[in-house]
């Protein structure tokens, strides 16, 4: 805002914008109405916020399922936090998952779409699985001309070019999350295949021999033990590799789910800085990937996990509310067998509120309470997400951006 706008702004509880004189500063308050950064006094925003949520978690436009045909992995990441018990899901099961998702779409006419995210384990050991399903998917959503949508969170290690063209092809997969550690060494010491081998490069071809017809993320778990690999690998993928834009890079802190990371695992604000550092060189070789994701979007609800029509599913057929519960068998919500059975686990996820603590916090829009996970086992306890210490350095970093680029519009000019 300009020094005029900013007076106004100071005064607008006393002020009537119809007898602002200055046009420019009428035409700056207008746009702060728009944008929500003034609202009318008789709003309550609170209540805003509560009704948004409770009505998005109950939202019955989308069935979404995150579907893990097997929990075997041929990686043992030391702090993965699942039980790679080697299940698979069998034919029945098969059959069994394509009734489900026919019984939602019967029972809610008003979905008009299925979103499928293929994980595991590692998804890819089970292809013919993914291939299976996938077409019958297809098939009931072209039968009840609904959208279908995929996507996939792999290691990347079996995900070879002719791999890639069938899911993209004939799964529909539009997208997939990989996980790079660091520099070869350092990234060969973590993501670890069961055999003792490196993954490094196997990785990096799989990638380079996908990206040019599959969207792709590059997360890298960061902790105190591989934060000094980032910068050097930014460097590697965007100037030798010349990966701009596809992938896209993102870091995200490793979480104390094991023993493994009771030492090396960053506290909020450890993880704040190096995602602050992290921005700026990223920001410094490619700008437009970074800028594109600046704005964090204002959320319904903080994710899936407290949402109807929203199912984490385990070779077995058992559902779960959140990623990080699948296949513990203790904490399912039910089974495919039995849809639309309310479980005591299930109405937990479904029941929980916004914690009082946070409905003074000037960041709850942008979060809606937080992590459900920690929530449900702790009364509601809140536990602010990454961004809550991220989001200002993201202004920050967005407002520099818009100086730099009014300076060269200036110079061209």
């Amino acid at each position: 805002m300009d020094k005029k706008t900013q007076a106004v702004y100071k005064d607008i509880e006393i002020a009537d914008i119809d007898l602002i004189i200055d046009a420019d500063s009428k035409e700056n308050v207008l746009t702060l109405i728009k944008a929500g950064y003034i609202v009318d006094a008789e709003k309550d925003e609170l209540a805003t916020v509560k009704l948004g949520r409770e009505l998005g978690m109950h939202n019955r436009l989308s069935l979404s399922l995150t579907i893990a045909p097997t929990m075997a992995c041929n990686m043992q990441c030391p702090y993965c936090y699942e039980n790679k018990d080697g299940r698979v899901m069998t034919a029945e099961i098969q059959d069994m998952l394509v009734e489900f998702v026919k019984t939602h779409l019967c029972a809610s006419p008003s979905i008009n779409t299925l979103s499928v995210n293929w994980y595991g384990g590692e998804p890819l050991l089970q292809k013919k699985i993914i291939y299976n399903l996938s077409e019958k998917f297809l098939n009931i959503c072209s039968e009840r001309g609904i959208q279908y949508r995929a996507s996939m969170v792999t290691n990347g290690s079996l995900l070879d070019a002719e791999t890639a063209k069938k899911l993209v092809e004939d799964c529909k997969v539009s997208n997939v999350q990989i996980t790079i550690d660091g520099m070869p060494k350092r990234h060969n010491m973590r993501r670890i295949f069961v055999d003792g081998t490196d993954s490094f490069d196997v990785i990096v071809k799989n990638i380079e021999d996908c990206r040019d017809f599959l969207p792709i993320s590059v997360r890298v778990n960061v902790d105190r033990e591989n934060i000094s690999d980032v910068e050097s690998l930014l460097k590697y993928f965007v100037e030798e590799k010349r990966w701009k834009g596809n992938p896209h890079i993102y870091i995200a802190p490793v979480k104390n789910y094991t023993a493994s990371c009771k030492q090396e695992c960053f506290q909020n604000q450890e993880f704040a800085d190096a995602s602050r550092e992290f921005n700026n060189s990223y920001y410094a070789v490619d700008r437009d990937i970074v800028t594109s994701r600046l704005f964090q979007h204002r959320p319904i609800v903080f994710c899936g996990a407290e949402c109807v029509e929203n199912y984490v599913i385990d070779p077995e057929g058992y559902y779960y509310n959140c990623w990080l519960l699948i296949g513990d068998k203790r904490r399912n919500s039910g089974h495919i067998s039995k849809p639309y059975t309310v479980s005591s686990e299930y109405y937990k996820w479904l029941s929980i509120g916004i914690p009082q603590k946070c409905e003074s916090c000037e960041y709850l829009p942008m979060c809606v309470g937080g992590c459900p996970y920690y929530r449900v086992d702790h009364i509601n306890e809140p536990t602010c997400p990454n961004s809550y210490y991220t989001y200002k350095d993201n202004l920050r970093l967005a407002y520099f951006d818009y100086v730099e680029q009014k300076k060269k519009k200036a110079i061209m000019v």
